[in-house]
């Protein structure tokens, strides 16, 4: 029967892995949008919600996950959204 090795140095290399899966897999999910080709018609209808559009941009290319880039991404999903 093998031993389990719950040392802390094990704990620790445990936890830094499984925090760089969970990064990939937001990587992956959300991309890294620093080069993303934003579409500025949903900018605009964005903003005619209220938010700026610096904040809109800057939100975009950072994937921060807020009602902005939920927004803008469901807008990309509706193509008939006028």
């Amino acid at each position: 029967m093998g031993m389990e090795f719950n040392t802390e140095d094990y704990r620790d290399i445990k936890k830094r892995r499984e925090q760089e899966q969970e990064r990939k897999l937001i990587e992956s999910t959300f991309g890294t949008n620093k080069e993303m080709e934003i579409d500025y018609e949903k900018v605009e209808m964005l903003c005619r919600f209220g938010y700026p559009e610096t904040y809109i941009v800057s939100s975009l290319q950072d994937s921060t996950p807020n009602y902005v880039t939920a927004g803008y991404y469901l807008l990309k999903m509706d193509q008939n959204y006028i």
